[in-house]
């Protein structure tokens, strides 16, 4: 029994390591749809503006008042203003692409290849997740976000997958809470991000400002079908607890005067000195 029981955990791991994936690309789907958007919109502007700058170019040619030529010539020069104001975004969008790119590849490098792991600075971890969490427009545009990452904190060497679930296991947890509006501490929902070290290793904590929880909720909250809504599975946070075991990390409640927090402990094994 306790042999299948292990193998279904196994196979349940692998299966939400898959879902993770996909959760990635919706959120990075999300976020390039933003991108082509404004590629569309500013392309097409360009190209107006092009067409009205060949006119006046052509009336140039032909006028022979010298009024009429500097009315024309102010004329353009305004276009080529706006046409800069214009790159100026397409360039920002290039950017924003190359930045999410950068990330999405940094986390699919190195996942089944230990030797090809790569040293990953923890900020980017989390701000990974903070984005691909963004294709949820309440987490997007209610949520106020502030985040704490220090600098100089050991990077991540190993079990970089493992971190991205748990970290997004627990943002959605947070935003899911949140969303629900009876148990806000505020009228404002604000989740907040921290990372330090202390004597037991890299310290994550992920708050938010729905009720307190105490500690010895943790066993409770994280068993296998626990939730508080019918229409939630309750595996989210038994995943992330699973996640952590295997993973060597450590996960549970900590009390804080925001409300709710989730700490999670990632030893010195796995990271490297800064």
């Amino acid at each position: 029994m306790k042999e299948m029981e292990g193998k279904w955990h196994k196979a349940f791991l692998r299966y939400v390591a898959d879902a993770a994936v996909g959760r990635m690309f919706k959120g990075l789907i999300h976020n390039l749809n933003g991108v082509g958007q404004s590629f569309a919109m500013q392309t097409e502007l360009l190209d107006l503006m092009f067409q009205e700058s060949d006119r006046i170019l052509a009336q140039l040619v032909e006028e022979s008042s010298p009024e009429k030529c500097r009315e024309l010539a102010a004329h353009l020069k305004d276009l080529l203003a706006k046409r800069a104001v214009l790159v100026g975004y397409l360039v920002r969008g290039v950017t924003t692409f190359q930045h999410v790119m950068k990330r999405t590849t940094a986390l699919m490098e190195g996942i089944d290849d230990a030797s090809s792991l790569k040293v990953v600075p923890i900020k980017d971890v989390i701000n990974a997740e903070l984005e691909f969490m963004s294709a949820d427009s309440f987490f997007k545009h209610k949520v106020v976000k502030h985040i704490e990452i220090p600098e100089g904190l050991p990077p991540i060497i190993q079990k970089r997958m493992e971190l991205h679930q748990i970290l997004g296991i627990l943002l959605e947890n947070a935003s899911q809470s949140l969303a629900d509006g009876s148990s806000l501490l505020d009228e404002q929902p604000r989740i907040v991000v921290t990372a330090g070290i202390d004597a037991s290793g890299l310290v994550i904590r992920v708050e938010n400002n729905s009720h307190s929880l105490e500690k010895s909720d943790w066993e409770k909250l994280s068993a296998p079908f626990y939730t508080t809504s019918p229409e939630r599975l309750g595996l989210g946070l038994f995943l992330a607890r699973k996640l952590s075991e295997s993973a060597g990390f450590s996960l549970g409640i900590e009390p804080c005067s925001l409300g709710t927090c989730f700490q999670l402990i990632l030893p010195g094994q796995g990271l490297e000195d800064a």
